[in-house]
């Protein structure tokens, strides 16, 4: 089931919301994206065969709203790869704006600042941002400094890690459409693989130090699950198999047309390195031949070219 009200024909933005169940959270969300100042975006959202009955108040409030928008009710369980990307191919805007249904923009103006970014450094073919806590305000920074940096494998290597947190990440639409694919599915990191693949094929990347989400919304009564909550183990177990354990073949088959081989070989302990790094941040102590091991067993020689 496909609805669409189109106010305009050619949007700034696609705000692509990958959703299921957590009904109360989203229409937090769209409200924030109804106050936006800047008008010219469209929300696309793509309903993972949701279980709470509910998806009839968010049709109405968009209708109520008068924004742009395109609502999917998916005909199958995609889960969660193939909902956003279900979610992108709703898109008709110059950008896809993935954003989470639990998460919602800052302010009134973000959408507002973003645009002027992103036309004040040429229309960068992918941008991210940082992000702060709904409740504390305390703010996760991604990004150091507002820097445009060059569309080549290195970047893309360099900074994969960025994105695993999916909201304020935005990506050039065609590229996004151009690069579609269901070989990441289950990874939980589809747009890790987009970004990569963007990247290396020479879309710069744009990093913005504000702050302009506000992640995980609260809502009286109810709860979702988050990372947050989750203790910390040290060492850290990784589960052959699970999502985490697939990162460094979506990086690296992102970045791999790109490259010759000798020169991918070479990327693929950088990757490790930046890997080991996010693995350390979330989940305490592992072990550099541990993510080599989880990942596949890279050519041999790939875990002694790290160096930490």
């Amino acid at each position: 089931m496909d609805i669409r009200e189109q106010h305009i024909d050619a949007p700034y933005f696609s705000i692509c919301i990958p959703q299921h169940n957590r009904t109360s959270f989203l229409l937090e969300a769209l409200r924030a994206l109804e106050a936006q100042e800047f008008r010219d975006f469209e929300v696309c959202i793509a309903d993972d065969q949701s279980t709470d009955g509910r998806e009839g108040e968010i049709v109405d409030f968009l209708r109520a709203s008068g924004l742009s928008f395109a609502y999917r009710k998916n005909v199958r369980n995609l889960r969660y790869d193939g909902n956003l990307r279900a979610s992108m191919e709703l898109a008709r805007g110059r950008y896809c704006l993935l954003h989470g249904n639990d998460d919602c923009l800052k302010d009134a103006g973000t959408l507002r600042r973003l645009h002027d970014l992103l036309e004040a450094h040429g229309r960068p073919a992918v941008a991210l941002t940082n992000f702060e806590d709904w409740s504390t305000g305390e703010v996760t920074r991604r990004v150091a400094a507002t820097a445009l940096l060059p569309g080549v494998p290195e970047t893309a290597a360099a900074h994969f890690r960025n994105v695993a947190f999916v909201t304020g990440v935005t990506l050039d639409r065609e590229a996004v459409h151009a690069h579609s694919t269901e070989r990441w599915d289950g990874s939980e990191m589809y747009q890790m693989y987009l970004m990569a693949r963007i990247i290396a094929l020479g879309g710069t990347l744009l990093e913005i130090e504000e702050s302009m989400v506000r992640k995980d919304i609260q809502v009286d009564g109810e709860m979702v699950d988050s990372i947050a909550r989750v203790a910390v183990v040290n060492p850290c177990p990784i589960i052959p198999g699970s999502p985490v354990t697939q990162i460094a073949r979506v990086v690296t088959d992102g970045i791999a047309p790109a490259l010759e081989v000798p020169a991918r070989r070479k990327l693929n302990a950088r990757i490790l390195r930046q890997l080991y790094i996010h693995l350390s941040a979330v989940g305490g102590g592992v072990s550099v031949h541990a993510v080599v091991e989880i990942c596949g067993g890279y050519q041999s020689g790939v875990a002694r070219s790290i160096r930490l």
